[in-house]
């Protein structure tokens, strides 16, 4: 092989992994936009409509609305004011 051909190969080598990073560079902008913008509705709408003493159904219908797993273990009701026992305490699992 002359050093021409090796030089071409060289380039070709570059410019190919130069591409590939500027594509995998961009793809990965789009997901984060996707994202942040997920996020931000999510907090929105819970903002909107869950307050304090949300029932149980409720919150669960908020997060199967937004495609989130969700589970609760506790009270029917988030209530702030009454005692933090075993009882009454209202537990999220959520994976993301």
């Amino acid at each position: 092989m002359s050093k021409r051909s090796i030089a071409r190969i060289a380039a070709i080598v570059v410019i190919a992994g130069v591409s590939w990073f500027g594509l995998k560079q961009y793809r990965c902008k789009q997901r984060n936009a996707a994202f942040a913008q997920r996020v931000g509705s999510i907090k929105q709408d819970a903002r909107e409509g869950l307050t304090i003493g949300t029932k149980k159904g409720d919150v669960a219908g908020f997060f199967v609305e937004h495609s989130i797993p969700f589970t609760i273990y506790g009270s029917d009701a988030l209530d702030p004011f009454g005692p933090l026992d075993a009882h009454r305490l209202a537990v999220a699992q959520i994976r993301l």
